[in-house]
C-alpha cells in the first residue's frame, strides 16, 4: 500500500515496492516484502491473501480507495481502472 497524494486514482494504491531489501531493514515488518515485477502482481497478491496484512488492506482500500478495490476484483466494479503495465528491467 502506497500514498498516492494528488493521484485521480486515489489517495492510497496498491503497487508493488521497488526495493523491497531496504524496506525489509527500515521497516522491520513481520514478513517478507516479495519482489514483483508488476502493480498487477501486487493487485492479485492483495486480491487473494488472506495473512492479517493482506485484510487489513481490504480494510483500507475499502475505506480509502473502493475503486481501487473493485480494480482488484474485491469491491463493486470501478468506472475504470488505471492501466498497470509490466514493469521494465
Amino acid at each position: 500500500m502506497s500514498p498516492a497524494d494528488g493521484s485521480t486514482h486515489g489517495v492510497l494504491q496498491v503497487q508493488r515496492v521497488d526495493d523491497p531489501p531496504l524496506i525489509d531493514r527500515t521497516w522491520g515488518l513481520p514478513f517478507t516484502v516479495p519482489a514483483l515485477a508488476s502493480d498487477s502482481e501486487a493487485w492479485a497478491l492483495v486480491r487473494d491473501g488472506t495473512a492479517p496484512h493482506h485484510l487489513a488492506a481490504h480494510a483500507l482500500l475499502a475505506q480509502f480507495n473502493p475503486a481501487e478495490l473493485g480494480c482488484i476484483g474485491l469491491g463493486a466494479p470501478a468506472v475504470t481502472c488505471p492501466a498497470r503495465a509490466p514493469e521494465q528491467p
